[in-house]
Parts: C-alpha cells; structure tokens; sequence
C-alpha cells in the first residue's frame, strides 16, 4: 500500500468506536501501519493533508512501521483522553524519514496530551507547527528501542498554560540519540521550555539554536527551566532568547541548566532577561557532571527585587567563563561551590552586582579570575609622593583594593610576585638616583615597597611617586586566585 493520499477530509469523533474501552490505537483517526517484523518494507510513503480531525482519544494520524511519511496543512482538536498518550500527530517504531509541517492542534489542557511526538523513529521533521495548550509536551523525541537520530524541529510555535504544561520540545535518549536539530521555534509558558535527557550516554550533538522561550514563574518553581540539558554530549545552544524563567524561592530553576554528564557542551550568545539563575551547571556522583565546556558571549539582565545570580557552579572542571555582560544582578556575578576546579573567568562585565561579584564556597584551588570589568582582580595604581632630597629608605604604602568584600566573597591577599612596580616622576628633576627598589610586603588591604635613594636632589623638597600594576588569577599563577 505505497503512496496513499488521505486529504480534504472531517473526522470527528475518531474515538467514537465502541462502548467499551479502548484498545491501543481505537480512537485514532489516520493509521498507517506496517509490518513489526520487517518496518524497512513499511514504505507507504502516506501523505495526509488538509484535513481536520476532532477529538481524537488516541493519535489524529499515526505512522506505525511506517516510514517516509507526511502530514500538512491540518488541523487537529480534542478534548477527551484514554489510558495512552493523545498527540495530534505520531511517527513511531520505525517510522523515519517523516515531515509534519503547517499544522495546529489545540489539546484544551486534557491530561495525557502531547501536540506532535516521533517515538524510536529518526530523521523526522517538525517545522511551521502549532501546538496549544498540550500538557505533557508541545513535541515530543523519543529513541525508545530505536534510534532517534538526525531529527530536526524548526519554527513551531508552543503555547501552553502555567503551572499545567510541562515540556516545549522534549527529546529523551533512553537509546541512541545524535545529531538532533532545534531551531527557530517560539515556546511560552511551559515549566521547561526546551528538555534534553538521557538515561545513558548516548545522546551526542543536540543543536539547540535561536529559540525563543518565555517562562511563567511557575508556582513551584523549582522545576521551571529555560532550557535543561540531562547528560547529554557536545551540546550546541547558540543565540537563544530566554526570558521570565525562576522565582526568588527555589534555587533549581534556571535559564539555561547543565546537569550530570553534559560535557563538551557550548553555550554562546545567548540572552536571558528576567531569570533568576540565568546559567548552572550542577550533577551528582552517579550522574556525573558539566566539565570542559565553555560559557561566552551571553547577556543577562535582572530587575525584579528577587534572589538573581549570573552563573551558579556546582562541582563542574574546566569551565571557561568569558566575555559575557552582565547588567544587573540583586545578589552575585558568579558563584562556585561542590569541589568545582579549574574554572576560567575572564573578560566578562558585571556593571551591577548587589552583592559579591565572585562567591567562592567549596571550591577547588585552581580558579583563575582575571581582567573583568566591575571585578578588580587587577588594578594600576599610583602612591603618594616620598621625598627624594635626601639619602635613605623610604617606605611607601599604598591600598591595593583586592580585598574589597564587595568584589570578592574571600578576601584577597595577592603575593608580592604579583606586583610591578616603578618610579614615576613627581619633580621635574634629574640629579637624583636610586639603587633599591622592591615590593616589601602586602597585607590584605596595603602593599609596601621600599625604595633607597642613594644620590639625593639638590633641589629641596623634590618628590617623587612608585606606580604600581597588581595582576592576580592569572593562569599561570600557581593555583589562581
């Protein structure tokens, strides 16, 4: 039965068969169904297009063993469900190289729903769809016994209801799942906007690339995510658009949240506005956690008189942190807790941080912090004049600032290695001469140098200055900060 055409038609209601419960798939409007013990030569190749299928108790069109399927341009509604997921559309065992596209279903918040879902099927297209007020998920990937490998999802649009849809775009790797695409879609008021999980390692190259997803401060917020990636490799999440996600309550929820083995992931010119936690990375002895990923070019802003911090580490290795900016934050820049090691922050802006830009817990000893804007981990400083008319030691010093509770939650003291220092000219003369000059000791807040002037000014009173550089965190200092 290749190349079957099914268009231009009504059904309602396809869960009308029998009095009795239903079976598996009774209450589903289109089947095409194959053969479970060879699906490579379920070739139907079924097209369904401009039809409209209401209330549906099971799937509106399903493919089953059936690959190279279509569907568009259909609308689809219901509002009853039975023991078995509802979806408007489903591609399942087998069921690859399908597209849906231009369609819309309104699932009316029925439990048990889900807008669009490929289940163990790989290379599907979801592109152009409307899913409206699903519960479980607006579409749903799901490897099961197959793989769900090469799929892509692009410009839908998920609208759900607070504190009911759970999912946007949801892809599960409890088998094989690589290379998957997620592009261009818009995803309002689900508690995840966009989920990636894995129950073993292998999911590999999620591409998850200019979403937009708006949250709706969930009333239990501790499950509200902008995006949440689940032990999950070489993640791509590039230019997306997060807004609206958290609450002041909870510390779980995020913009974009790492957990357990998602390593060498990137994370890259995204923004985040409104989000509480806008960046974390967390994980557990079992499931491991986010190492050897790189967090740069983001933005994030907060105004809300909530609990907010930029990035909270929870025992991730080498991290790189750079060139983000940071606008506002009520309480930290950046956090670091759980034995996290290796961490690299560098050339990011916090221009407003309410509390301690850097709060350091339980972290490792090799944390390198260095050239941030509104962070000083460096500083050029100039001392007061010292007398350069006479012959002797003089004893200058002056407050390096590394110290400031304000800037750093463990207050600093740098090694005197960490210092340049140099004469600078105060009085214009040049009849005097030094023949020692050192960085003598340093506090947490003064550095002291000496310097020996051993031909002194014939002019009275001449003076003269030290200019000072203080670089700390630098990666090749032993341990960093």
């Amino acid at each position: 039965s290749d190349d079957c055409w099914v268009h231009h038609c009504l059904i309602y209601p396809p869960h009308r068969i029998s009095a009795s419960a239903p079976g598996v798939y009774e209450g589903t409007g289109i089947q095409f169904a194959g053969d479970a013990s060879v699906p490579a030569q379920g070739s139907f190749r079924g097209i369904v297009a401009f039809c409209r299928i209401v209330n549906m108790l099971k799937d509106g069109v399903q493919f089953e063993y059936a690959p190279w399927g279509t569907v568009f341009s259909c609308t689809f509604t219901t509002a009853v469900s039975g023991a078995w997921e509802t979806s408007a559309v489903q591609f399942c065992y087998a069921s690859s190289d399908g597209i849906c596209y231009d369609c819309n279903c309104d699932m009316n918040n029925t439990v048990s729903t889900r807008g669009y879902k490929s289940h163990g099927c790989a290379s599907i297209i979801f592109g152009l769809n409307i899913s409206s007020f699903a519960v479980l998920s607006g579409i749903w990937i799901d490897s099961h016994d197959y793989s769900a490998n090469d799929n892509i999802v692009i410009g839908n649009r998920m609208y759900g209801t607070a504190d009911i849809a759970q999912y946007g775009i949801s892809v599960e790797g409890t088998n094989a799942s690589r290379n998957n695409l997620i592009v261009g879609n818009n995803i309002t008021n689900h508690s995840i906007g966009i989920r990636v999980t894995s129950a073993s390692a292998n999911m590999y190259r999620t591409h998850i690339m200019n979403n937009t997803i708006y949250g709706d401060r969930l009333a239990d917020p501790s499950v509200e995510r902008g995006i949440f990636i689940d032990r999950s490799q070489f993640n791509f999440i590039i230019g997306n658009h997060i807004d609206n996600i958290g609450n002041a309550t909870m510390n779980t929820n995020a913009g974009i949240y790492l957990y357990g083995n998602c390593d060498y992931s990137v994370v890259k010119t995204n923004t985040m506005r409104e989000c509480n936690f806008p960046l974390r990375t967390a994980g557990s002895a079992g499931d491991g956690y986010p190492d050897w990923c790189v967090f740069t070019d983001n933005f994030a802003d907060f105004s809300l008189a909530q609990t907010s911090t930029f990035f909270n580490i929870n025992g991730s290795t080498y991290l790189i942190i750079a060139r983000n900016t940071v606008v506002r934050m009520n309480n930290y820049g950046v956090t670091i807790d759980g034995a996290a090691d290796y961490i690299w922050i560098y050339n990011n802006e916090f221009l407003v941080c309410g509390d301690d830009t850097l709060h350091r817990f339980a972290a490792g000893t090799n944390i390198y912090v260095y050239y941030n804007a509104g962070w000083i981990t460096e500083n050029i400083l100039l001392s007061g004049t010292f007398t350069i008319d006479a012959v002797g030691t003089k004893t200058v010093t002056v407050a390096h600032n590394l110290g400031d509770v304000a800037h750093a939650y463990q207050p600093y003291t740098p090694a005197k290695e960490q210092f340049a220092v140099t004469v600078v000219e105060d009085t214009a003369v040049d009849d005097w001469r030094f023949d020692l000059l050192k960085v003598s000791s340093v506090t947490a807040a003064n550095v002291v140098v000496k310097v020996h002037v051993n031909v002194a000014s014939a002019t009275g009173g001449a003076t003269a200055k030290i200019g000072i550089h203080v670089f700390t965190g630098l990666p090749n200092s032993a341990g960093g900060l």
